[in-house]
């Protein structure tokens, strides 16, 4: 319960000033003189009147340890993995912000090393996708080449590489790649200038699609003059061993 009249015995300045209207005795007195005792030596710090004023704001930042300029910012950037870009001007981006914001160093560089965090977390996630990407581009090209993979795969790169460009490189290495549709345009196209000429320099082009070799087959297969179907035909065992290659082409487990 509230003392009566404890007030009483102070002098009137004192006894009506506005800091003692909300105590309600001796003991709420003492506990505020102990408490402004707490802040005695202290360096106080004023309060801007609104947001509109620069000058306070500026001077409550600069209590609170914000540089001179936003140059005098040290940002460390030990730890940095090689793969997330950071290059001066983002730095100088950086500085110029956290100063316009009024941040301290120590803010300044727990906001950098997060945003650290975060482009490493998205590259690691983009890895993730590219591999899953490519992976099922490749599951998808090696059931419908079947033994020709590898050698349509070489002609594909070895068209990028020979007429494509740097500009076309760079497309590609941006995740076009991965897409079996271009992978299958570029290999196309690689088969029709081997027509003409040795694209890879490997003597032609001996390995077939199962759909290519299957076409193969059929073309002998109403040839009854074909010397597959002639024994005594001086070209008839190589005729024999080519369509058993063609076989093994449409039927990777065995020839039929």
């Amino acid at each position: 319960m509230p003392e009566e009249n404890w007030k009483d015995g102070f002098p009137d300045e004192i006894k009506n000033h506005p800091s003692m209207e909300n105590l309600d005795g001796v003991e709420a007195l003492a506990k505020s003189w102990v408490n402004a005792q707490k802040l005695i030596g202290k360096e106080k710090l004023p309060l801007p009147t609104g947001a509109d004023d620069k000058e306070g704001w500026n001077m409550v930042f600069s209590r609170l340890g914000r540089p001179e300029k936003a140059e005098g910012y040290e940002i460390n950037k030990e730890g940095v993995p090689t793969e997330v870009s950071i290059d001066d001007n983002f730095i100088k981006v950086l500085r110029e912000t956290a100063f316009t914001l009024g941040l301290n160093p120590i803010q300044t560089q727990g906001l950098f090393d997060w945003w650290v965090g975060t482009e490493k977390g998205t590259i690691t996630q983009m890895g993730e996708t590219d591999l899953a990407t490519r992976q099922a581009a490749e599951t998808e090209l090696r059931t419908d080449w079947g033994k020709a993979y590898d050698q349509n795969v070489k002609l594909a790169t070895t068209v990028i590489s020979k007429f494509g460009g740097k500009d076309v490189q760079k497309l590609l290495s941006s995740g076009y790649a991965n897409d079996p549709t271009n992978i299958r345009l570029l290999a196309t196209i690689g088969k029709a200038i081997s027509e003409d000429t040795d694209l890879l320099g490997e003597g032609g082009l001996p390995t077939h699609t199962p759909a290519e070799a299957q076409i193969e087959i059929d073309r002998i297969k109403g040839d009854m003059k074909h010397p597959y179907y002639h024994a005594e035909h001086p070209e008839h065992k190589a005729a024999v061993e080519f369509m058993q290659s063609l076989f093994k082409m449409v039927y990777p487990e065995g020839a039929k």
